[in-house]
């Protein structure tokens, strides 16, 4: 028999999604500020935004952003290319523009805090394009 869900459950629920939430716009702004120092040229503000956006991509929470197109395997095999992006950029094998490119699009993408598999595609191109 399924019991009916309390109030005190269902408050809790919206306040755990609303700490989730209001962590990932904390995330985006950040990331933001990360991005306008890395394009001011300062190579500190570069360091700083690339260890970031890796940061977030290798976090569990990142995996909960991918659509339901995805199975747990490959959503994890998502989240292992792009931490290894953003790791080859940290030793700087990654050229400027096409990292800069990346986190830009991951950004944008990121915005309805979810990822479509069309959108996750697209962003894998990009990292496997050789330029």
């Amino acid at each position: 028999m399924n019991r009916p869900e309390t109030t005190v459950e269902s408050g809790i629920e919206t306040r755990g999604r609303s700490f989730f939430i209001g962590l990932l716009s904390v995330s985006a702004v950040s990331i933001l500020a990360l991005l306008l120092m890395y394009y001011k040229g300062d190579f500190y503000g570069k360091r700083v935004a690339v260890a970031a956006i890796g940061n977030i991509v290798a976090q569990d929470a990142f995996l909960g952003l991918l659509s339901s197109d995805f199975s747990p395997g490959q959503a994890r095999q998502i989240q292992q290319k792009l931490a290894a992006f953003y790791l080859a950029a940290k030793q700087g094998q990654v050229p400027d523009e096409k990292l800069l490119n990346v986190s830009e699009m991951l950004k944008a993408m990121l915005a309805d805090n979810r990822l479509t598999k069309e959108e996750v595609e697209v962003i894998l191109n990009r990292i496997e394009e050789k330029r």
